[in-house]
């Protein structure tokens, strides 16, 4: 029963959980969120050499906010103009510190 219990509300709260992979986090919060911030996390993921860098993706309404640290300024821009090109991106905040 506490099982069950468990996961009923492991379910109720997967949409706004924070999930953490290979130095990238998301938090989102509503399943098209998830959809968007892992299409996001993962042209990041291909489309820069991260070399150590840290970016969060926060995604709420399809506004979109990077979050971490980077190695120069064009890694900044890039990961602007990498989350932008996402389909279903409304705007890009770009918090990223060099």
């Amino acid at each position: 029963m506490k099982y069950l219990f468990g996961m009923a509300l492991l379910l109720c709260l997967v949409p706004l959980v924070s999930c953490q992979t290979a130095g990238t986090s998301e938090i989102v919060h509503s399943a098209k969120d998830h959809e968007l911030a892992g299409e996001v996390h993962r042209n990041l993921r291909d489309g820069l050499v991260l070399d150590g860098s840290r970016i969060g993706v926060t995604v709420q309404d399809g506004i979109v906010t990077l979050h971490g640290a980077v190695r120069d300024r064009a890694v900044k821009a890039r990961a602007t103009s990498i989350a932008e090109n996402v389909p279903g991106v409304v705007k890009v905040n770009n918090n990223l510190s060099l």
